[in-house]
């Protein structure tokens, strides 16, 4: 509802002390007609002020209750909007001295702030929420929060606190029977699934991919849709369970649940879609479908541009897919975008994942260290940290450049390859080539001499005519097949009848006898009709 309601119903007690105060007498009596006296002023203030005050404070809470809602309906379509209503809440519950709705607000802005992928700025925010007594106290809170921990932990990378907060989560909402923690629980089951999936441990991903779709699809359309879209992640456990059936090579099972995921972020109105582009790229890709592959791939970097994703890894197989299409050109071209990319994107990683490192070190001090010598130990570790970052991002482009070599002497061997099967395809074309044109030059010197071995032989040099003419009429005779087979060599009249001992009216009575058998258009040649015969694909 717009802003003006809730200022109005806000507003509404002290309007009505007001008409009270100065509105003539209602009742029956000696002061008729007068205003009301001082003393009645002051009775009327002092029993209508605490109502007053507590529908102020209702009211109060519905409005940030109303901008908190605003915010989850564009969770997904627009996160600027849901991170604007999120910020008003914030500072409405700040105003009013609300921590419980601060902690809601904490909660919508990290979100937002996640999905715009500016991972250091809701970690921070989530820090700050889960200090906070409400979330402490509240089950549903906690582990929401937590719920973004191990998302932010999973886009930056860091499997080892992603596992440890599942379990958390787990631990924490284990006997909740409610619609939001059975949503909740599905979510982290596949996420558990996914972390496995990373670790290649396909049995313990099948595990936790199944319990969870097993507890989404027990919950029906109509209450899934009906609670929050926070909860809302059912797309997201089929593409888990999609990508872990195209880890194994079971592509069908893999395209299965792709379709089912694809349908559902559609039903949820996501706007950002690019993980499920890329994976059709990558089941298409293993499908050996390299066109197809190319077109999502291409729609999921221009997803990922838009909302300013990591695209280094999608250029490189969007190399690979031109490579194997032949494309040099476009292979070298998104290969040279993708070690552009890459360096500046490990780069941006490790600022992002040292300053999340940072937090949950600050945690981790707060809550256990509590001697003096903590911040040394913590900068050393940093510096160990960026240490092992730096050789690691050394190491890394080294090993771009070494496969950038081996690229450039495979494709070298490949062209090379390539080259040789050409000529080798040629010598063999003109080859045939030539025994068509002999055998053409048998058959017809047979047709003349009226050879008996010439069907037999006409049979072998061209079989798709004979396959074609007894699809036309599987009981023609062999003398038909014979005369249509001269015809098909092109032998006019005059010079069948000559070959055959025939005369010509007679060859012409076999031919109009045959047109009329076949159908044939009397605008039609019956010469012409035999050659597209012959050239016309079996059915």
């Amino acid at each position: 509802m717009p802003y003006y309601y809730y200022f109005f119903k806000r507003n509404i007690g002290y309007l009505s002390y007001l008409i009270v105060i100065f509105s003539p007498q209602i009742c029956e009596g000696s002061n008729k007609g007068r205003f009301v006296s001082a003393k009645q002023k002051k009775s009327y203030f002092l029993i209508s002020t605490p109502v007053f005050n507590s529908r102020a404070f209702s009211d109060n809470v519905s409005y940030i209750d109303y901008l908190l809602n605003q915010s989850d309906s564009f969770i997904y379509t627009d996160y600027y909007k849901s991170l604007g209503f999120a910020r008003k809440a914030y500072v409405k519950a700040m105003e009013h001295n609300n921590p419980e709705k601060k902690a809601e607000a904490y909660l919508y802005i990290a979100k937002s702030l996640l999905c715009l992928g500016r991972y250091e700025e809701c970690f921070i925010y989530i820090e700050k929420g889960m200090a906070m007594e409400p979330v402490k106290n509240n089950i549903r809170l906690n582990a929401l929060f937590r719920e973004l921990k191990v998302l932010c932990y999973l886009r930056t990378n860091l499997l080892n606190n992603q596992l440890k907060e599942c379990q958390a989560i787990l631990a924490l909402i284990a006997s909740n029977k409610d619609l939001q923690s059975r949503l909740l629980r599905s979510n982290i089951e596949a996420l558990l699934g996914n972390y496995y999936i990373s670790k290649n441990d396909y049995k313990k991903a099948h595990y936790y991919t199944d319990r969870s779709i097993k507890d989404i699809e027990e919950i029906s359309e109509k209450k899934y849709f009906s609670s929050k879209r926070i909860y809302w992640h059912k797309a997201y456990i089929y593409l888990y369970k999609s990508n872990l059936y195209l880890k194994e090579d079971k592509l069908e099972l893999s395209y299965h649940y792709l379709e089912k995921a694809y349908h559902q972020i559609r039903r949820e109105n996501h706007i950002y879609i690019a993980p499920f582009l890329e994976a059709y790229g990558d089941y298409y890709y293993k499908n050996k479908m390299y066109t197809k592959a190319i077109h999502f791939y291409m729609e999921a970097l221009e997803s990922k541009k838009k909302f300013k994703r990591r695209i280094s890894n999608l250029n490189f197989k969007i190399a690979q897919a031109y490579k194997f299409c032949g494309r040099y050109v476009e292979k070298e071209k998104y290969l040279d975008i993708y070690m552009t990319h890459r360096f500046s994107e490990d780069k941006k990683d490790v600022i992002i994942v040292s300053s999340i490192v940072e937090e949950v070190l600050r945690e981790c001090e707060q809550h256990e260290i509590k001697h003096k010598y903590v911040k040394k130990q913590i900068s050393i570790f940093i510096e160990i940290i960026s240490l092992i970052i730096l050789f690691l991002l050394i190491y890394i482009y080294l090993e771009i450049k070494i496969r950038r070599s081996k690229l450039i002497q495979e494709n070298e061997s490949l062209l090379f390859k390539k080259e040789k099967e050409i000529v080798d395809r040629k010598v063999k074309i003109e080859g045939l080539q030539r025994k068509l044109n002999e055998s053409f030059t048998e058959v017809v010197e047979m047709a003349k001499k009226n050879s008996p071995l010439f069907w037999p032989r006409f049979r072998e040099v061209y079989p798709e005519f004979y396959e074609k003419m007894l699809i036309a009429n599987p009981k023609i005779r062999t003398s038909e097949l014979t005369f249509c087979a001269y015809l098909y060599l092109g032998f006019t009249t005059k010079e069948i009848a000559d070959y055959t001992f025939v005369t010509i009216r007679g060859v012409e009575t076999r031919r109009n006898r045959l047109r009329k058998k076949y159908n044939i258009p009397s605008d039609m040649d019956f010469s012409v009709w035999i050659k597209s015969l012959g050239n016309r694909p079996i059915q």
